[in-house]
């Protein structure tokens, strides 16, 4: 992980389907969180963990579908209702833009979360590259 204040830091390698940051999340700011090569009129969703796992896990049934995140916090965060964020619509190029605002809180400043997105239309599913990033 970098030694900076806040990421964010990708896994997983380039991939069609992949989320990106529009800028760093730092307190009393805004960032988003942007989709881009998921499925033309599809939907997006995105998860959250408090951690990555140190290799992918393939999901069963698709070598196209690797899971970064930390599966036993990515499901904490499932159950608690904090993720996924979605489904929301992807546009006709596949994109989605989601808006974060960043509370102007110092409590939180060194709060570390982990991102992947999924991509649902016609043709299954696919996931994206991960992201780590932490609020400064």
């Amino acid at each position: 992980l970098p030694a900076g204040p806040h990421g964010p830091v990708s896994f997983g390698g380039a991939t069609e389907f992949s989320m990106t940051l529009s800028g760093p999340p730092t307190i009393g700011t805004s960032f988003n969180v942007v989709a881009a090569n998921g499925h033309p009129g599809g939907f997006v969703a995105f998860y959250l963990a408090s951690g990555m796992s140190a290799s992918p896990i393939i999901l069963p049934g698709s070598s196209a579908c690797p899971v970064w995140l930390d599966v036993a916090s990515a499901l904490a965060q499932i159950a608690t209702g904090g993720s996924p964020i979605g489904p929301l619509p992807l546009d006709a190029t596949g994109g989605f833009s989601l808006p974060i605002n960043v509370p102007n809180v110092p409590a939180i400043i060194g709060a570390e979360f982990s991102a992947q997105a999924t991509s649902t239309g016609t043709s299954g599913v696919v996931t994206s590259n991960a992201i780590w990033l932490r609020i400064g």
